[in-house]
């Protein structure tokens, strides 16, 4: 047998080379690579037929590719050969990721595979652009300073960018740059001091090493960079530049120029077609054009020669430029941002705006009762939010269940059109669940796009004033605006635990008090986060962090506790020497009730601060009483102070008042003029009448007179260059 065993070895080798050559192969036609958008479906095309028909147009969580570093969404498969992977949340900026394609993607098939680890990454850190233009103190024949201004793609250390930039002018070496701003920014502002700014065009070269730190840790400028611009004479104006930018869903031109421009002279020169009522606002050398326009269409910018500049420089030739306007991104918003209280059996409507988004899905969660602290504490910043910036993702799931999954469709959608939508949320709560719910909108293909909010669903409308060692909690009804006596109410700390629990009274009215010592001898995490209240099978909550008024503008302090209060006014605050002043006090105890015969002592202390008037009074049955002060005609003119002191000299309260020598006016004089313009050597003549307020002219009286003229800039649109003194 062994003189056989070579041969069968040979034949059971050779067949399996046979079927393994028959396993067909599959490759990657389509796959990510390089760079790609932070919003984007990442797309895994094969060679051949992978997906059963039943599988198809299905969205799944399935293992079809694994991320690095990791990434959650769906995958879905369009045709059997092409496999999308939509993420949850916008990928990272600047951040490099692989994927490695699973065995799951044959379904079972035999199927020969060598799939390498693919890689790609999205938009590194990189330079935009560089501008050069005069700044607005730039004039003819005067050497002023340039301003760069250096535009990348993400944030930039600032204060780093020295580090890793030189600058040349016409390849001289520019060392005297003073970099503005500090912490991160996009745009960098960089001056210099100018050469000639009457002479020819000036080139400026920019070179930056790699290694310029950004916002996010884990990226850096990757590769240097080199770029160029011009600065034309300050004589002239040039167009630089005209881009379409979207602020909040409106498009807007942004034209920048060499130097800057008034929007007033700007108008007088400038024409958009189609017409259309315009707005214009200036943003250094960047002029920021609003108006009606229609995403899309194609709009024509034109400016006649002869605008002129702040620095003096004119447009030389006409200018036009045409410019294709873009459709509108999609976008989901709720109407209304900032509220999260719905009333409990009220109408129980969301509001949704969105533009050109054909269907969004519906995610509406409860959150439970014992995660409510963790929940507002660590995720509500995602939820409770007035901006429309794309949020990273709160897995909800760790604080309460999904109630409600359903997809809105919007048939006959018009293209780059505002629409609105009603979600009601009674049909799906059917008005027996109460609480706080979390609601997340996204778009069907689109994953990443979403918003969410925090909705409280109740009847219970929840006040609270906090002092240091006491809160209050008013619970009404919101449907009636009647008390809630008998609510449950609980203050519970950022950890959930309970601080404190009250029920309300017949005023619907709960006290937690003595916190301080409380809180002070409790661990570290009693720090009251929230109130909640029960009211029957009703539920609500108050949050310290997101109700709180700030009350900073007014003082607020109080009184300081004593065991006396006094209130102390005179008749008036202004008096003359020989008038008679007037003083009154009521005097109360802390708790308002009357203290009868109770000895005070009443004192006028003068300008100098020296006693003036100490008398010893006593209350009457209403707890008050009264002084009659007649004032020297002698006496110092100045500011006095009166007060009332305890029989232990203890100061129960003070005032001030004002001694003053003063005549009325008797005498009203009018002043006019002959001309309202005159030019050199011309006489002016200052009409003058006098009169008694009461009586005759004032006629034989001596008078003096004081004319000042003051210098008034004068500015002229035919003249926009000078300035006139």
């Amino acid at each position: 047998m062994s003189k056989h065993l070579p041969v069968l070895l040979i034949i059971l080798f050779s067949s399996f080379l046979v079927f393994s050559g028959c396993q067909e192969s599959v490759q990657l036609t389509t796959q990510p690579s390089g760079a790609i958008s932070q919003m984007q479906a990442i797309p895994f095309e094969f060679s051949v037929d992978l997906a059963p028909k039943d599988q198809l147009n299905k969205w799944t969580e399935s293992s079809f590719v694994r991320f690095t570093p990791p990434l959650s969404g769906k995958f879905i498969w369009e045709t059997p050969r092409l496999l999308k992977f939509t993420p949850d949340m916008p990928l990272e900026p600047a951040r490099h990721y692989s994927a490695v394609i699973q065995k799951a993607v044959l379904f079972g098939k035999k199927k020969r595979t060598d799939f390498d680890t693919l890689k790609f990454n999205t938009q590194l850190i990189e330079v935009e652009g560089v501008s050069a233009t005069w700044s607005e103190y730039s004039s003819y024949g005067m050497k002023a300073p340039i301003e760069l201004t250096l535009v990348f793609n993400q944030e930039i250390v600032v204060r780093e960018l020295k580090n890793y930039l030189k600058v040349y002018c016409n390849g001289e070496e520019v060392t005297d740059l003073n970099i503005y701003g500090y912490g991160t920014d996009k745009e960098v502002r960089i001056y210099l001091e100018g050469k000639d700014n009457a002479g020819e065009t000036q080139q400026f070269q920019l070179q930056l090493k790699a290694g310029l730190p950004s916002q996010y840790e884990y990226a850096t400028l990757e590769k240097p960079a080199e770029l160029t611009t011009l600065l034309h004479p300050v004589a002239e104006v040039k167009i630089q530049t005209i881009n379409v930018e979207i602020r909040d869903g409106h498009q807007l031109l942004v034209m920048e120029t060499n130097q800057k421009i008034s929007p007033k002279i700007l108008r007088s020169y400038l024409k958009v077609s189609p017409e259309t009522p315009i707005q214009i606002e200036n943003y250094g050398n960047k002029m920021h054009i609003k108006g009606a326009f229609k995403p899309g269409s194609l709009v024509n910018v034109s400016i006649r020669k002869g605008l002129h500049g702040l620095n003096g420089g004119e447009l030389k030739e006409d200018f036009s430029y045409n410019l294709t306007l873009p459709d509108l991104e999609p976008f989901l918003r709720f109407t209304d941002q900032k509220g999260y209280y719905l009333m409990r059996n009220g109408f129980e409507n969301l509001n949704v705006k969105c533009v050109n988004i054909k269907s969004f899905e519906v995610r509406l969660y409860e959150i439970y009762e014992n995660n409510l602290s963790h929940f507002i504490s660590e995720n509500s910043d995602q939820f409770i939010r007035t901006d429309y910036s794309y949020d990273y993702g709160v897995d909800i799931d760790n604080y309460g269940r999904l109630m409600f999954l359903d997809s809105i469709h919007l048939p006959n959608v018009e293209k780059n059109t505002l629409q609105n939508r009603t979600i009601n949320l009674q049909k799906q709560l059917r008005s027996k669940y109460k609480g706080l719910y979390a609601i997340e909108l996204r778009h069907n293909s689109d994953r990443w796009e979403r918003i969410s909010k925090v909705v409280s669903l109740s009847d219970i409308g929840l006040i609270s004033k906090q002092s240091p060692d006491e809160i209050i909690v008013y619970a009404n009804a919101l449907s009636s605006a009647r008390p809630l006596a008998g609510a449950r109410v609980q203050l519970r700390s950022v950890t959930n635990q309970v601080l404190a629990t009250a029920t309300t009274n017949g005023q619907g009215i709960a006290r937690f008090q003595h916190l301080k010592e409380k809180l002070q001898s409790g661990p570290d995490g009693w720090v009251p986060s929230l109130i909640t209240a029960h009211y029957g099978d009703d539920f609500n909550y108050i949050s310290f962090r997101h109700s709180e008024v700030y009350n900073g503008r007014w003082e607020n302090d109080g009184k300081e506790k004593k065991q006396i209060d006094a209130f102390l006014y005179p008749d008036r605050d202004l008096f003359r020497p020989g008038d008679t002043a007037h003083f009154a006090a009521i005097l109360r105890n802390w708790d308002l009730s009357t203290p009868p015969d109770l000895p005070v002592r009443f004192q006028i202390l003068g300008p100098s601060g020296d006693l003036v008037l100490d008398l010893k009074k006593t209350t009457n049955s209403q707890g008050s009483f009264e002084v009659q002060v007649p004032l020297s005609s002698g006496a110092t003119t100045g500011r006095y102070r009166a007060q009332v002191l305890s029989t232990s000299k203890e100061l129960l309260n003070s005032i001030s008042f004002n001694i003053e020598t003063f005549v009325p006016d008797k005498i009203k004089v009018s002043l006019g003029s002959d001309s309202k313009d005159a030019g050199p050597g011309d006489t002016l003549l200052f009409p003058l009448a006098a009169s008694y307020y009461f009586g005759a002219d004032c006629s034989s009286h001596s008078y003096e007179y004081r004319i000042r003229f003051q210098n008034q800039s004068f500015y002229s649109l035919n003249y926009p260059r000078f300035n006139f003194q």
